[in-house]
């Protein structure tokens, strides 16, 4: 045991095969007697010697491991390339799960993990999915509501960027539905429905009776999926792990691959080019300057204090910009109140401003999300709940209840898990473009009675007055954009 413990310590966890061969070549012994030292060594339940148990490698090979060693970066970068040396299926998971900057909302894990949901002689999404959270190099959890799965690995996990980067896919699916119906490569009406073909899942499907996939009253399909970041070629064999698959199957639609990423590395294009599937990016579809705003969306999102404490105006302009987009002023409308709101109560109180904070605490298994959170230098903590919504959609009884539900999960976070607040005034807020309707405003006036906390609330008028009345010096440019967007237009 002690000639795998000193290999592993110095090169890290890898594949029982290459610490066979290991073996045989520091001590001159045969394949079989190495491999019989590696199961000795990881019988005992003590022993310092791990494999990862649930998790399976081609010929029956495991990956090994130092207990020294848990789950470092030196584990999983060794883990990376066991998977993408030997092809395992769970390394496509795992690539576009790195691509999407460790985070990746549960829905989509059916399309992006490269897995079908049930053909024969294939690992289903759902066993992948199972396996890695067995595993623990995956876990899942929930927030506000929404299933996500985030990667162990916090060497390859950047939170911020990863809700950031969903968001600009959402508005780039929309974008692409929309572009594709002009060109007719889709059918108008069912671009829209259940995003699965051929057992598979992807961000878009739609039957098209375009030549060469259409053929008269027989429609072929087109598949796309949608990932905001650099593919490399590891990362690019999940869709073609895909496409393969649906070539080999029998009475499958003619269907057109197509997948878009931000760049693609020359290894991953050529390779996919290859196989015959079409790459492009947000460049290539919609020009430079909408390529750019895409980019720039990403880092402010990401960045999302900060750019609304010290440039708002960038934001709005950006905001104005992407409007003209399909469904970009609608998956945006909740991030421009909130920056208007973060930006306009740290200008006014002082302090510091997180926009979108995600909030846990030990014995909760559901975290929540903050839409705007302020600290001034006065000892008092503000929470913001922001609804950008027209003026038309009136926030309801359930909301409220919800809202009052979350305020209960804000104050149980400060006992438990930032003692540093429980000293500070508490001040929650909940703000609206709309109104509320009678039994919501009801509500919120029985709410306003707590004693150990003060809760109140805005609508689209009275927000508006609150800004107009302060000494901001872009408060017109506020004002202009609060107008546009949620007072005179639809969301």
């Amino acid at each position: 045991m002690k000639n795998i413990e000193e290999i592993l310590i110095k090169k890290g966890g890898m594949l029982s095969s290459d610490l066979s061969l290991e073996l045989q070549n520091t001590l001159g012994i045969s394949s079989s007697a190495s491999r019989k030292r590696i199961s000795r060594a990881i019988l005992p339940k003590n022993s310092p010697i791990k494999y990862l148990l649930d998790l399976n490698f081609p010929h029956n090979t495991r990956f090994i491991y130092h207990r020294a060693h848990g789950k470092n970066e030196i584990f999983f970068e060794n883990l990376y390339e066991a998977l993408n040396k030997t092809g395992s299926t769970y390394a496509h998971a795992i690539n576009t799960l790195i691509a999407k900057n460790g985070v990746m909302e549960k829905e989509r894990f059916k399309a992006l993990s490269g897995s079908p949901d049930k053909i024969k002689g294939h690992l289903s999404y759902t066993n992948i999915l199972q396996r890695l959270l067995e595993t623990n190099i995956c876990r899942e959890t929930n927030i506000n509501g929404e299933s996500c799965i985030f990667l162990e690995d916090e060497h390859m996990k950047s939170e911020e960027y990863a809700y950031a980067q969903s968001k600009v896919e959402e508005i780039l699916i929309s974008a692409l539905k929309d572009w594709l119906k002009k060109m007719c490569l889709v059918s108008f009406k069912a671009v829209d429905n259940k995003n699965e073909f051929g057992s598979f899942g992807w961000d878009i499907t739609s039957p098209s009776y375009t030549m060469p996939i259409g053929c008269g009253s027989k429609p072929g399909f087109v598949v796309v999926d949608v990932i905001f970041n650099q593919i490399d070629e590891n990362c690019i064999k999940y869709f073609l792990h895909k496409v393969s698959i649906l070539k080999a199957q029998k009475g499958i639609y003619p269907f057109m691959p197509i997948i878009v990423a931000s760049y693609f590395t020359p290894e991953a294009y050529n390779l996919g080019k290859s196989k015959g599937v079409i790459l492009t990016t947000p460049e290539i579809l919609f020009g430079e300057s909408t390529s750019k705003a895409f980019k720039k969306l990403l880092h402010n999102l990401a960045n999302a204090g900060a750019v609304a404490s010290n440039n708002l105006n960038e934001f709005m302009e950006l905001f104005d910009q992407l409007a003209k987009i399909k469904g970009a002023s609608l998956n945006l409308a909740g991030d421009l109140l909130e920056f208007i709101t973060a930006h306009c109560v740290r200008q006014i109180a002082g302090g510091s401003v997180d926009i979108g904070k995600k909030i846990s605490y030990l014995g909760e298994s559901n975290n929540r999300e903050i839409d705007v959170m302020l600290m001034t230098g006065t000892n008092k903590v503000y929470f913001y709940e922001c609804k950008g919504y027209n003026k038309k959609n009136l926030i309801e009884e359930y909301e409220i209840a919800q809202w009052l539900d979350k305020i209960q999960y804000i104050r149980n976070w400060i006992k438990n898990a930032r003692n540093d607040l429980s000293n500070r005034e508490t001040f929650f807020e909940f703000i609206t473009t709309s109104d509320f309707t009678p039994e919501a405003k009801a509500l919120l006036e029985r709410a306003a009675n707590a004693k150990r906390y003060t809760v109140s609330y805005k609508n689209g008028k009275e927000f508006a007055n609150f800004i107009n009345e302060s000494n901001l010096n872009n408060k017109t440019k506020i004002l202009k954009t609060l107008e546009e967007h949620y007072f005179n237009n639809p969301i």
